[in-house]
């Protein structure tokens, strides 16, 4: 059966590396196709002979999905383990262990910045991301940033509805190809 993630709420538990261990490689890709209006503002407006970083990559679902369409694509993490993970899955792709706030390339060295959910967490505010994006972007270069909306309809629709569509289809599977056998 999938695993839903849920957060672990105890102190010593990094709500990051649990996150990183519950969730799957491929689940994460597999969102790039649901999630349309991400994926055609990238495909409409990031040519394929852009260079482009994914600041805060995660599992790099979008350096999976464009480098798989043939993109140049660096994808840059503060998490250890979803970084190691991403090298186990493809020793190919372009994933390094970094601070989005400190991004270790020169000034101007890449045509498109993404980054999805990350610039909300820092607490003296997104500014800071934002001119170390701005900081690597060339002249002209494009920014697509997106934070989640997390209000009560989200919490209340959402999670509900990621366990009907993730969890409860495997389970009649499971349940299916048990039928019978006692």
């Amino acid at each position: 059966m999938q695993k839903e993630f849920y957060y672990d709420t105890r102190p010593e538990t990094d709500l990051w590396d649990n996150m990183w261990t519950a969730r799957t490689i491929e689940q994460e890709v597999e969102a790039c196709d649901l999630e349309t209006t991400a994926r055609d503002l990238f495909l409409t407006y990031i040519p394929k002979a852009s260079r482009v970083i994914d600041g805060g990559c995660g599992f790099a679902k979008w350096v999976i999905y464009l480098k798989r369409l043939g993109y140049d694509i660096v994808g840059i993490d503060n998490n250890e383990i979803a970084v190691a993970k991403l090298k186990d899955f493809d020793g190919s792709l372009q994933v390094e262990f970094g601070d989005i706030l400190d991004i270790h390339y020169p000034d101007n060295a890449f045509d498109a910045y993404i980054s999805s959910g990350v610039i909300e967490h820092f607490e003296d505010g997104p500014l800071p991301a934002l001119k170390e994006a701005y900081r690597v972007l060339k002249p002209n270069g494009l920014i697509f940033v997106s934070v989640p909306t997390v209000n009560t309809i989200r919490k209340l629709i959402r999670r509900p509805l990621r366990i009907f569509v993730n969890v409860l289809p495997k389970s009649f599977i499971v349940l299916r190809s048990n039928w019978g056998k006692s």
